[in-house]
């Protein structure tokens, strides 16, 4: 579970968040940015997944780098995603 991000000491700075997609099983479509498929909210951090054709999404562990940016400081986490075929 990834914990929320804590900006200090100024909150009225702008946070920018970004996405990369790393590596996973299938690496031909950016994960960070497909149409229907994923969404990354570079408002709040926040990724989404949703397929309703499982067969296309191969199992295995897909990784992400979530950075966090304020100013000339920053945070990075690494999100690991794993699909499970059921």
């Amino acid at each position: 579970m990834m914990t929320d991000w804590v900006i200090g000491p100024d909150p009225t700075c702008p946070i920018e968040f970004y996405c990369t997609f790393i590596d996973g099983p299938r690496t031909d479509v950016d994960l960070c940015t497909s149409t229907n498929i994923s969404n990354f909210d570079s408002r709040y951090g926040d990724w989404y997944f949703s397929s309703t054709k499982p067969y296309e999404w191969p199992p295995g562990l897909y990784t992400f780098e979530l950075k966090g940016l304020v100013g000339y400081r920053f945070e990075i986490y690494v999100l690991e995603f794993e699909l499970i075929n059921p």
